[in-house]
């Protein structure tokens, strides 16, 4: 794997997907290190809306797959990608000296390069929506959904070694960190449920003997209705 910011050797790949209210593991898939990371990413969308149904608005990735593909394909089945962005430059000194500089580009820093795709208007889009203010919401859920889900797997589960040698071995390992994640997750989630519902039952059964605010009667539960998606 060569890649910035990232060690050089051979490694694997776990391209994930978290859901964004509850953070649960709907996919994880392994590939080699070599493969960029929008290669597989619509082969997996499209396995997880076929087994669970799914009816996503809108999916927040990182900048490794902004690519006027995968853009096409989301708007394509109306769902809203909501994107990184990189920012490509040239190699100033090598730019500086090509004879051809001034029909490329005008810049003082010699560096600019301009890629056309047939589907750019669609990365565009992507783009608009990216900065649009329910798109900073969305790309902002990242740190606290797959980010923090991967943090999780790397301290916790093993997730910075592959143990095993083979795709299909480091796939094992990698569903069954899943799923211990996901196993935590919903325990932790129907703990808290529960703990809410018996506190506000106990509660609204309570009878208030002092008037608060000139009000004598029981809580009503409808307004603490919101607390049953915890």
């Amino acid at each position: 794997m060569h890649r910035e910011g990232k060690p050089k050797g051979f490694f694997y790949l776990d391209h994930r997907t978290v859901d964004g209210k509850h953070n649960l593991i709907t996919d994880t898939y392994v590939t080699a290190g070599n493969i960029h990371d929008s290669q597989p990413y619509m082969a997996r969308l499209k396995r997880q809306l076929e087994r669970f149904g799914f009816n996503p608005v809108g999916v927040g990735l990182d900048a490794g797959y902004f690519t006027a593909p995968i853009c096409h394909l989301l708007l394509a089945k109306q769902i809203y990608p909501v994107l990184g962005y990189r920012h490509y430059h040239s190699d100033a000194t090598t730019c500086k000296i090509c004879p051809l500089l001034s029909q490329c580009t005008q810049s003082k820093n010699t560096q600019k390069v301009i890629t056309r795709h047939i589907w750019e208007a669609d990365k565009e889009i992507a783009n608009e929506i990216r900065l649009s203010q329910w798109g900073k919401k969305v790309y902002a859920r990242r740190k606290e959904t797959i980010e923090r889900s991967f943090a999780d797997a790397k301290q916790h589960h093993g997730h910075r070694y592959a143990r095993f040698r083979g795709r299909a071995q480091v796939q094992m390992q990698c569903l069954l960190a899943a799923m211990a994640q996901n196993i935590k997750k919903i325990a932790i989630k129907l703990f808290l449920l529960r703990f809410f519902k018996l506190f506000f039952n106990l509660f609204n059964q309570i009878q208030i003997k002092k008037p608060i605010y000139g009000l004598n009667k029981k809580i009503n539960p409808e307004l603490y209705r919101g607390l049953s998606s915890i």
